[in-house]
């Protein structure tokens, strides 16, 4: 038996959620970060969305990963190619992003599929990106405005307090194809 020595009437009950359903999801740009693949021997853009429409999965939160350094060609062309997709949706040239942090607070169509051959059950996987009309909507911009300060408290509160907890996906392979 264990005591429970916290009260547990602040913390939300949180029984995780179901995938997305494949659609077109429009989200802002939340974080971004350059993480080593698990080989160690590339890296790759990892990219966190947080969903304001449609409104039943409203907060939600989707990633997306660009193997951008890779001893497979093949796979960083690839990868390089994703990151100028959303580059190009969020209303960027290509080459006026040098930094990952420029895209942060941009709104996106996102194009969401299910991965069913994830090694933990069904997965969400967003393959693709669309420049979307609703960026230039002030009442879009408060919403992604809104859920970035949200996700920046959550971020900042510590664990112990009920932050928010990042859970993206597992480890990108080290395959040859990042998809």
């Amino acid at each position: 038996m264990a005591k429970v020595d916290w009260n547990a009437g602040e913390y939300e009950a949180r029984s995780g959620f179901e995938v997305l359903p494949k659609g077109r999801y429009l989200a802002v740009v939340d974080y971004s970060e350059l993480k080593p693949t698990k080989r160690k021997d590339g890296k790759f853009f990892e990219f966190e969305f947080v969903v304001l429409k449609p409104d039943q999965f409203k907060n939600r939160r989707l990633w997306a990963r660009f193997n951008v350094h890779n001893p497979s060609e093949q796979a960083q062309r690839i990868g390089r190619e994703q990151f100028n997709a959303l580059c190009e949706a969020c209303g960027l040239t290509k080459e006026a992003v040098d930094d990952t942090a420029k895209l942060n607070d941009k709104i996106v169509t996102l194009i969401v599929d299910i991965d069913k051959t994830g090694p933990s059950g069904d997965v969400n996987r967003v393959t693709g990106f669309l420049k979307s009309e609703a960026a230039a909507n002030p009442a879009a911009q408060k919403l992604a405005k809104d859920a970035r300060e949200q996700s920046a408290a959550e971020r900042s509160k510590p664990a112990a307090s009920g932050g928010a907890k990042r859970t993206p996906p597992p480890p990108m392979d080290d395959d040859d194809i990042p998809f």
